[in-house]
């Protein structure tokens, strides 16, 4: 049987490095920033900017704090139906905002946002658990019987029935 292997001090000291923080111990910027991230928006520099720390300290911090959410290390953040859910907010109101700064003059961008929007609240519904559509549902149920054979099993039940009333009758 293998023995375990024993960590060194030198290899403790890095695995423990290693590991991400607890949510307690990130910085106030690094979940947000890791949202922007997540969203597409990891241009380092440009979130480096945005929260005033250098760019490395950037990239290291929300890749960490992203190793630790793809782990599950991260008991406190939000669960996956929050973020569909935020998310769709975010876009239903994005559309709005874009519907109505749009100018009056340019309708198929204005019918654009518009069905982004109802798409969007449309998906809110239905994460809700509202039923949004409904659609019909044709029953296929091909039924094949021989008519001939029921015809004289029904002849044969009701011959039946009659001698037995036949003969009930006649006892009496």
């Amino acid at each position: 049987m293998p023995r375990k292997k024993t960590l060194t001090t030198s290899e403790a000291a890095a695995v423990e490095a290693a590991m991400p923080p607890s949510p307690e111990e990130w910085a106030d910027w690094v979940e947000p920033a890791w949202k922007l991230f997540m969203r597409g928006q990891a241009v380092w520099s440009q979130l480096a900017r945005r929260y005033g720390v250098d760019r490395e300290t950037v990239k290291r911090q929300v890749m960490r704090f992203h190793e630790a959410a793809r782990m599950g290390l991260l008991l406190s953040h939000e669960d996956a139906h929050a973020r569909y859910v935020g998310g769709l907010q975010e876009i239903a109101e994005a559309a709005w905002a874009d519907h109505a700064s749009c100018s009056p003059k340019d309708l198929n961008a204005k019918a654009g946002f518009l069905r982004i929007a109802m798409d969007a609240m449309k998906n809110l519904a239905a994460a809700s658990g509202v039923v949004t559509e409904r659609s019909a549902q044709e029953n296929d149920v091909n039924v094949n019987f021989n008519a001939d054979g029921l015809v004289d099993a029904i002849r044969e039940l009701v011959a039946d029935a009659e001698g037995e009333a036949d003969g009930a009758g006649g006892a009496a």
